[in-house]
């Protein structure tokens, strides 16, 4: 099987299928529009959910593979050091340095994780790449995908407009809808497969953490 992230944006994809069907199906033949705009905006808001809380469960679950392969700090890829390193230079309260003693840095970094993952409310490429540079040592996850970095935060910028504006926001035509869902589906297919190559390779010695998803 796929990811659990993965899955889990499967099963949040079939709400977005739900609304392109529930629109299909209310509207007419002929031109013009319907007042079916409530479908589609709702569609983009709940297919960049999707892609949001995607990426936040695939980068807690890779983080708990790493903590589970890797003994000692001195082993993580850089960029995850300084993540610890600088967690542990700007503590306050000094005692807390106790808790590098034994596994406690996987504790740590587990929280660090979670605590920004918790906080990420806008999915565009620049705070992904951040994140999967910063936990997962990637270089930069946007070059996986067949979508540009532009196209993810138009998408994602839509959904804030919806958000923000409500009825207001810009009228989301249907095929547009449907373009999104394709192209978004496949984005999330290409950084799965790629992330699987990427963590057998670097942290579990050539096991695969999933099966890779066939396009």
């Amino acid at each position: 099987m796929p990811s659990n992230a993965y899955n889990n944006f499967a099963k949040n994809l079939q709400d977005v299928e739900r609304l392109y069907d529930s629109h299909s199906q209310l509207n007419h033949d002929g031109r013009g529009r319907r007042g079916l705009g409530h479908l589609t905006r709702s569609g983009i808001f709940m297919l960049c959910a999707a892609w949001e809380v995607y990426h936040e469960e695939l980068i807690k679950e890779c983080v708990n593979i790493i903590v589970n392969n890797i003994d000692l700090p001195k082993d993580l890829p850089r960029p995850i050091r300084i993540v610890l390193i600088d967690y542990y230079t700007n503590l306050k309260d000094k005692r807390k340095l106790l808790h590098i003693a034994g596994d406690g840095w996987k504790s740590t970094f587990l929280n660090i994780c979670y605590g920004v993952m918790a906080d990420l409310n806008s999915p565009k490429a620049t705070n992904l790449n951040k994140c999967y540079k910063n936990f997962l040592a990637v270089d930069k996850v946007s070059d996986f995908w067949s979508l540009t970095e532009q196209d993810i935060n138009k998408f994602v910028e839509v959904r804030g407009e919806i958000a923000h504006n409500g009825r207001g926001a810009e009228y989301i035509r249907i095929n547009k809808l449907e373009s999104l869902i394709k192209s978004i589906s496949v984005a999330v297919i290409e950084n799965d497969n790629a992330i699987l190559d990427y963590m057998k390779d670097t942290f579990i010695c050539g096991r695969a953490p999933w099966y890779r998803i066939n396009c």
